[in-house]
């Protein structure tokens, strides 16, 4: 069984996306998925009261990132090169 039931990363809407348009602009957010019933996992979606920035550095965006709920995403972490406790 899996220790968490949300999953975290750090995701970024192109201008031209629906997601940017969701969002009411391009740029960066923090995104979620949830452990279904049947173990597979939900599309991300944007965390509740997200915010939009134009820098993945932007120390605010990853304040909130490490507020937000959930196990940090393995392929994010992967993907940038972090370690777990790097990405706290």
């Amino acid at each position: 069984m899996r220790k968490h039931s949300i999953k975290k990363s750090i995701a970024y809407a192109y201008p031209t996306s629906d997601r940017a348009e969701e969002l009411g602009q391009p740029g960066f957010y923090i995104e979620q998925s949830t452990l279904r019933e049947d173990g597979t996992w939900s599309p991300g979606y944007p965390a509740v009261g997200n915010d939009v920035f134009d820098d993945i550095e932007d120390p605010d965006l990853w304040s909130l990132f490490n507020e937000h709920d959930g196990e940090v995403c393995e392929v994010f972490l992967k993907y940038h090169g972090l370690r777990m406790d790097a990405a706290k």
